[in-house]
């Protein structure tokens, strides 16, 4: 079977924007400048309605941000930069589009003892809604603040593995984003891979 030109177009524009979902979270997770997050947000407002719920993840944001980061932004503008925004940004990107956010921690006070250790991101903690739950590579796992990790990159990005999705991710992110649960849960943490 022959793509048309249609088919050609859009599946090129899919790839631009993979593409330029990779610049948006590399920059996000590097620095605090107001114009990455702002691509950030055009990014999502931009993506397929099959990748993503534009409004339900940008209001999701914006609560994380007044709620968790202290952003005073109006809630239809974007939310006072700070790099813990940023990585929130980041984070949900790669959460968006079922990739792996490979991480080191560091800054953490009460756990020191993890500072330095590598994982992955798992996705937001369902116990404490101002965390993400981490990985380590021993296998434990970790409740982190944003802005407690630092974005490594093992080359090309992989996919997370395939699983069910978390309750308790779901109500504690609906609560904080005043989302209905079921609408959160269909659209943007179908993919939440917690243990």
């Amino acid at each position: 079977m022959k793509l048309g030109p249609e088919g050609i177009v859009k599946t090129n524009n899919f790839r631009r924007s993979i593409i330029r979902s990779a610049e948006i979270v590399e920059a996000l997770t590097v620095a605090t400048r107001a114009e990455d997050l702002a691509d950030a947000f055009a990014w999502i407002e931009e993506s397929p309605d099959s990748i993503v719920n534009a409004k339900i993840t940008l209001q999701m944001l914006t609560s994380r941000a007044t709620v968790l980061h202290g952003s005073t932004s109006p809630s239809d503008l974007i939310p006072t930069v700070s790099l813990a925004i940023n990585k929130e940004g980041a984070l949900t990107i790669m959460g968006v589009l079922d990739l792996e956010f490979d991480i080191r921690l560091t800054g953490l006070l009460g756990a020191a003892r993890v500072n330095g250790k590598k994982g992955i991101i798992q996705g937001p903690d369902p116990a404490n809604v101002e965390r993400w739950k981490a990985r380590l590579d021993d296998g434990t796992y970790v409740s982190v603040r944003a802005g407690n990790v630092v974005r490594i990159c093992h080359g090309e990005y992989k996919r997370r593995s395939p699983c069910t999705p978390y309750a308790g991710v779901v109500n504690s992110l609906s609560s904080l984003a005043g989302i209905g649960r079921n609408v959160l849960a269909s659209t943007l943490l179908h993919d939440s891979c917690l243990q």
